[in-house]
């Protein structure tokens, strides 16, 4: 019985801290892409590593195709302190989700791209 007492109590204390630790930093920004564009303009995303934060530099982008519900784009690595851009042409019209993803957590927008006159 004592030892499955302390088993428990272990268990909780352990719970107890995970549960207290704090969150990370946002250590990696990462650029809005234009919500509405004509499709030939592509969709560029970017990032930048702030480096007096001092926290981690990876990063993960996907940009997913609304519509087929596929990832037509994606990007991983470390940023670095000075702004990298890609951009990802697309001849196709439709609806698009930029996806990023760093050690702060997820952030996602919204893109439409519609035929140019």
């Amino acid at each position: 019985m004592r030892r499955a007492l302390k088993t428990v109590l272990a268990t909780a204390t352990a719970g107890l801290v995970l549960a207290t630790a704090a969150p990370a930093q946002a250590d990696v920004l990462v650029s809005e892409p234009t919500k509405e564009a004509c499709f030939q303009e592509g969709i560029e995303v970017g990032v930048w590593y702030q480096e007096y934060s001092g926290g981690p530099t990876w990063f993960r982008i996907k940009i997913i195709n609304k519509d087929t519900k596929q990832v037509d784009w994606r990007k991983k690595g470390q940023a670095t302190t000075q702004w990298k851009y890609w951009t990802y042409q697309t001849d196709w019209i439709g609806h698009w989700r930029v996806v990023y993803r760093t050690a702060d957590g997820k952030t996602a927008f919204p893109v439409l791209r519609y035929g140019c006159e």
